[in-house]
């Protein structure tokens, strides 16, 4: 397991308060290799043990690295990870990202990322996992689109 897993799944069970399985992502795609999944792999962790629907029907997309501490840290490829959640679903208004969470250090970066690509999707900075679970939790729920495939 790489590092931003272990420390996903570090992060994961504090908040929890308990042991994950020993092999929660072994068998995890490919694609989320990277570091900068850190705090993504976090939240999804939290959500699939917790008690909780976080997303409370919102589509969330996002980007940072994690340390043990629940720190969100820098990543590289922001412009492109900026324009694919925007464009993702382009055809299909409905499908869209709500919310791209994004490390507070590179906020005003993406801000401008957003505004010189015409960028349609609100970006949220988070400077620790704290503040996206206050975010996740201060969300009003959206019944109709819970489960919407």
């Amino acid at each position: 397991m790489n590092e931003s897993k272990h420390n996903a799944v570090v992060v994961a069970e504090s908040i929890l308060g308990k042991k994950l399985p020993e092999d929660v992502l072994e068998n995890a795609n490919k694609k989320f290799q990277e570091y900068s999944a850190g705090m993504m792999i976090t939240l999804e962790l939290i959500q699939q043990f917790g008690e909780e629907d976080l997303l409370k029907g919102y589509r969330i997309c996002g980007t940072g690295t994690i340390d043990t501490d629940g720190n969100i840290g820098r990543i590289g490829g922001l412009k492109m990870k900026l324009i694919a959640s925007d464009k993702l679903h382009e055809k299909k208004e409905e499908r869209k990202f709500n919310y791209f969470f994004v490390p507070k250090v590179q906020f005003p970066t993406a801000i401008k990322i957003a505004e010189t690509e015409g960028l349609e999707i609100d970006i949220v900075p988070i400077e620790n996992i704290s503040e996206a679970l206050e975010f996740l939790n201060n969300l009003v729920p959206k019944p109709w689109l819970i489960n919407e495939e």
